[in-house]
């Protein structure tokens, strides 16, 4: 089974036991709890220096992570995940497209328009998603988040592109990035930036 902690921080990059406790839905507690477990076990490590403080993957982490993923992947899973990455690979572009325009847009009415469509996406990927999730449980996690950040977005711009929050374009990214994982494929060769 796949530590969800350490998945997190594998589509992350780098994060803060705060950003990974909101992106899990867990308590913040019991993720620093996991991370110093993970961190005695020689697959995590903290930086407490730099631009972005946060936790990372060590190398050990990411083979871990490997040999867990390659566990995943039976034909059963393979198919589903395929199945359903191809819904939320034909809104990809949308997103994109959407999140572009709202970075250089100043108008409110655009604004609207822009996130009337984001959940329009959000609602079309909902049902693949859950789908998807009922074989790896994580991406049954990703409707919610996304809706998460749209409820936000009106009051606070940030949750729809910025990457300091669990933002729509944050949350759809993890999620394209998990889907890619999980299947193997790489942006390169799939074109999908």
């Amino acid at each position: 089974m796949m530590n969800t902690v350490l998945q997190a921080l594998r589509l992350k990059g780098r994060a803060t036991a705060g950003e990974l406790a909101t992106s899990l839905a867990m308590n913040q507690n019991d993720v620093e709890a996991e991370l110093h477990a993970l961190a005695e076990s020689h697959l995590v490590v903290e930086r407490t220096t730099g631009k972005r403080p946060g936790w990372m993957l060590t190398g050990e982490g990411r083979e871990s992570y490997d040999a867990t993923l390659a566990e995943l992947r039976t034909p059963a899973v393979m198919e589903r995940l395929t199945e359903t990455y191809e819904t939320f690979l034909n809104s990809n572009v949308s997103v994109k497209d959407l999140c572009a325009r709202w970075q250089a847009v100043t108008d409110d009415a655009e604004r609207f328009e822009i996130l009337e469509e984001l959940e329009e996406i959000a609602d079309r990927v909902t049902a693949s998603l859950t789908s998807a999730g009922e074989v790896v449980t994580r991406f049954g996690a990703y409707p919610g988040r996304l809706t998460n950040a749209l409820g936000k977005s009106a009051d606070d711009h940030r949750y729809v592109v910025s990457p300091t929050v669990d933002s729509f374009h944050t949350v759809w990214f993890e999620c394209h990035e998990d889907y890619l994982l999980m299947l193997g494929r790489s942006r390169e060769q799939e074109g999908s930036w």
